[in-house]
């Protein structure tokens, strides 16, 4: 019998790439890539996937998600999942509108830790087997510059003023994000696949990210596959093991 996976995330789970075919000057264009990580690892594993990653995505979206998909879910072996880099995320236009006013991520760490372990809970009820995916990092100047690029000098300004003057510290909400990722599966003792590492340990890991500084490139996909496949070919009966084991005393 075929292995089903469903897959729930934000546009990196979706496949999401810069079209560099269709951005000019100040407007990038994106694509659902042909050859995302998803794709691989369905070919590679000889497996069924689902994927309902969407662009945007929160994990409050992904608990919407697997509400309305919960017979699907019911129904698969594993559940894939990636969140958290949209939700530590901060409405930079409002920032640079107005640097002085209280400004939160549109997840706050708490809310994004809470929904994060009730989806798991959730997908353990069901009967599905959740493994989590840890985030790519991202590159601070890059991304700076892509979400600021129609911005005006004066806005651009203020939100490095808010940022303390470095964009660098873009990384720590987002690093933030990532290590409570990696708390939330030793808590509930749910499988992880290190991509963070994967990243980090290229030579210059900018190389496989898009222009934007946020999303993988087709590189960056292909690096997350080799990961994604590597660790289920070596570790599924562990997976099996641990998540099965949570699953009846959840």
């Amino acid at each position: 019998m075929t292995t089903k996976v469903i897959a729930f995330g934000d546009s990196i789970m979706k496949g999401i790439v810069i079209d560099t075919a269709k951005s000019i000057a100040d407007t990038v264009k994106y694509m659902v890539s042909m050859d995302s990580f998803s794709e691989q690892c369905r070919r590679r594993l000889n497996i069924e996937v689902t994927n309902l990653g969407k662009f945007g995505s929160t994990v409050k979206h992904g608990m919407a998600s697997v509400d309305r998909y919960m017979d699907f879910v019911a129904k698969a072996d594993y559940t894939l999942l990636e969140y958290g880099g949209n939700d530590c995320d901060f409405r930079w236009d409002e920032i640079g509108e107005n640097p002085e006013g209280q400004h939160s991520p549109k997840i706050s760490l708490t809310d994004f830790i809470a929904q994060y372990d009730a989806m798991l809970a959730k997908i353990q009820q069901a009967g599905s087997r959740p493994v989590l995916l840890s985030l790519p990092p991202l590159a601070s100047d890059k991304y700076f510059n892509s979400f600021t690029r129609k911005l005006s000098e004066q806005n651009r300004q203020n939100i490095l003023d808010w940022l303390g003057g470095s964009v660098d510290a873009i990384n720590n909400w987002h690093e933030m994000y990532n290590l409570e990722i990696f708390k939330l599966a030793a808590v509930r003792r749910v499988p992880i696949i290190d991509i963070t590492s994967a990243f980090l340990n290229k030579r210059d890991f900018k190389e496989y990210l898009c222009d934007d500084g946020i999303h993988p490139n087709e590189r960056g996909h292909h690096l997350i596959a080799d990961v994604v496949c590597d660790y289920f070919m070596k570790n599924i009966d562990k997976i099996n093991a641990v998540t099965g084991l949570r699953t009846q005393t959840a």
